[in-house]
């Protein structure tokens, strides 16, 4: 009978994953002209996603993303993200983020936390999906509220992140 309480409390024990480039994704969807979509997404990243399996609802999640690992599929597009009028990754380089899940009675839980961005700080909300063995997070911000409000038309002013978390090896 001990036995089996000390594997019941193993099991339900929270569970930390380490979250790399080996198991997320993290990437973006702008708008050019306000339709045509361009994404990005990071190459260089580390962080941990811990997770208790007693209660789907919780979670907590840090993640430091280096900014200059950011890769687009055009060149120019590329530079500009990086350069001062957006990311500014020389000056800024890394994107921090720490958050944890919240249960809605109802409704989906959400991932809040604060963004640490471009020497600022607030806070950014993310929708939150487990669908099977993956860890998926959606939102969108505001291109003005983080200080990058150049070239409105041609970048549009919303950017959608989203992150996927593979919790189980592949």
């Amino acid at each position: 009978m001990a036995f089996m309480l000390c594997a019941r409390a193993a099991w339900a024990a929270p569970q930390t994953l380490a979250i790399t480039p080996d198991n997320t994704e993290i990437g973006f969807r702008v708008y050019v002209f306000g339709f045509i979509p361009l994404d990005g997404h990071f190459t260089r990243f580390s962080g941990t996603l811990i997770l208790d399996p007693a209660d789907p609802g919780q979670c907590r999640i840090a993640v430091r993303v280096v900014t200059a690992s950011l890769v687009m599929p055009d060149a120019k597009a590329e530079r500009m993200a990086l350069g001062e009028d957006f990311l500014n990754a020389s000056a800024y380089p890394a994107l921090l983020y720490d958050g944890g899940c919240r249960a809605q009675p109802g409704r989906p839980p959400r991932l809040d936390g604060q963004l640490e961005m471009r020497g600022l700080t607030g806070a950014l909300a993310f929708s939150l999906a487990r669908t099977g063995q993956r860890f998926e997070v959606e939102a969108t911000l505001r291109r003005d509220q983080w200080g990058m409000t150049a070239h409105p038309m041609l970048a549009g002013g919303r950017v959608r992140i989203r992150v996927t978390t593979a919790l189980a090896p592949p």
